[in-house]
């Protein structure tokens, strides 16, 4: 270490000691300046050149150091690392017009996420109707990006809370306002939240249903009155409105009462409120719950399997979560339900088609065990298929050669229509010459349409060879639509022997 290398760091933290004594924003100059030489040299450096500074005294000014300093103090200053802003001293008092374009504007274009939220958040915090028109003009003028828009998108909140009229009049009248998706819910609910009866006589006395301003209207209200905000939902004679706006209401009480509660309240609405409120509210709890808690979904309707609101897609949803952790859990809680007219194939086939992903000799026998059941049946048997095709076809078609031909038809095509083109052009003799029968009209549909591109003619032969009228005539159509675009002449040609239908024949000239 220099001596010179001493006064250097002496004469920055005593620009620093003095940086610090300005207005309420000055903490983050300061801590730019202490980070910058924090990340200068190596910490152990540091902490040894400190030591030595605390025992030297000298009244030396060097003017190439001072320069040196000040220099590097402005150019920090410039890029702003908002990371360490002081928010004890922060919101002291109202913002000038100046003050707001100073750190706004080098704000909204920060690398540095969590400081830049931090500074805009303090900003907000001091918003005024005064001031607010110099931080939209700041906002007007910096190019949008995805996490400016969020940033605005809070102004407008912000802005409402302080002046709900005049931030609705510039989002709904102003044809040259800076607009983003979702401006007016965020705008609005900040309006509900600061003078409810002023936002909702605005909403109200509208002519048309703007979904966007309910939405925000409901979301304000619900953080100040959660009871109000769902009277006034259910009270709605728009089925529709009321229907996605049980969504925000839900949404509002799970966030105050967590998926608990909110389990709690949406179930106990079947009696005394509206069937659709009630439907939709249910609806969305559970939607939302699944995602962030699989297991309490399991356990509460397992305490309820009788509750009238829960519906099929409720048990797929949440027993398809609880398998991308563990497939036999997720296997045996299906099996208590088994007796559920709600549960069916497409609900344990959710469970099957990710088991037979990480253990497909597991997820064939505890489908092959559930062999007479109600839910044993082609939804099953398709979604186990189509997925295990896609890594062993193999294996997929020799356990579906066992079902029965109503289980084999769909099955063979999920199978022929999910395994990998290379398998399928090495399995195509195998379908060329398969017994022309019903059994095998999924194998041939599922072939034909996958082949359409890269063999048609090869492709209509086996769409011709199907039993079924109805495929075959849809199948061949599809099929030579795509022949008629190459060779029109020769499609026309072949059409009125085809064998086709009058009509199906049409459609093909059509391009119908």
């Amino acid at each position: 270490m220099t001596f010179g290398s001493f006064w250097l760091v002496t004469l920055a933290i005593s620009f620093y000691w003095g940086f610090v004594a300005r207005d309420p924003f000055d903490s983050i100059q300061r801590k730019v300046i202490e980070d910058t030489f924090i990340r200068e040299m190596d910490g152990n450096d540091l902490d040894e050149l400190m030591e030595e500074i605390a025992g030297i005294k000298t009244d030396r000014v060097e003017t190439a150091s001072s320069s040196l300093v000040t220099e590097e103090t402005n150019e920090q200053a410039i890029e702003l690392n908002f990371q360490h802003l002081d928010l004890e001293k922060a919101g002291q008092e109202v913002l000038t017009g100046d003050r707001i374009r100073e750190v706004l504007s080098p704000a909204l274009v920060s690398s540095d996420l969590v400081g830049r939220n931090a500074v805009i958040a303090d900003m907000l915090a001091r918003l005024t109707a005064e001031n607010a028109g110099d931080a939209l003009k700041v906002f007007e003028n910096t190019a949008s990006s995805y996490h400016t828009d969020n940033n605005y998108r809070l102004f407008l909140h912000a802005w409402a809370k302080v002046d709900g009229a005049s931030a609705l009049n510039y989002i709904m009248n102003n044809p040259n306002a800076h607009n983003v998706e979702g401006g007016q819910v965020w705008a609005m609910s900040g309006w509900t939240a600061a003078d409810p009866r002023a936002a909702y006589d605005f909403v109200m006395g509208r002519d048309d249903v703007d979904y966007g301003l309910y939405h925000g209207l409901v979301r304000g209200w619900g953080r100040i009155d959660l009871d109000g905000a769902q009277e006034f939902v259910s009270s709605l004679e728009n089925k529709k409105l009321k229907s996605r706006l049980a969504n925000v209401v839900s949404e509002t009480y799970i966030e105050k009462h967590g998926i608990q509660g909110a389990m709690d309240w949406a179930s106990s609405k079947t009696n005394g409120y509206d069937k659709g409120f009630s439907e939709a509210a249910f609806k969305s709890v559970v939607g939302r719950a699944i995602p962030q808690s699989s297991n309490y979904v399991a356990e509460w309707i397992s305490r309820n399997p009788d509750n009238k609101l829960i519906e099929p897609w409720m048990f797929e949803k949440t027993a398809g979560k609880l398998a991308q952790r563990d497939p036999g859990l997720a296997a045996s809680w299906l099996e208590s339900h088994l007796g559920n007219k709600k549960l069916n194939g497409q609900v344990v086939g959710e469970v099957a088609s990710r088991w037979v992903k990480s253990d497909p000799e597991a997820a064939a026998s505890w489908v092959d065990s559930l062999e007479g059941t109600r839910v044993y049946d082609k939804e099953l048997a398709r979604k186990l298929g189509g997925v295990w095709a896609r890594s062993d076809p193999e294996a997929a078609l020799n356990w579906a050669d066992k079902l029965k031909p109503d289980l084999w038809r769909p099955t063979s095509a999920s199978i022929v229509g999910n395994m990998p083109i290379k398998e399928l052009r090495e399995y195509a003799p195998i379908i060329k010459q398969s017994p022309e029968d019903s059994a095998n009209d999924g194998l041939r549909a599922a072939y034909a349409m996958r082949m359409a591109d890269d063999d048609p003619y090869d492709a209509i032969e086996q769409a011709l060879m199907m039993k079924d009228t109805l495929g075959r005539e849809k199948v061949t159509v599809y099929i030579a639509k795509k022949l008629f675009k190459k060779d029109p002449a020769g499609i026309k040609d072949w059409l009125p022997q085809s064998g086709l239908s009058t009509a199906s024949q049409q459609r093909v000239l059509r391009g119908q």
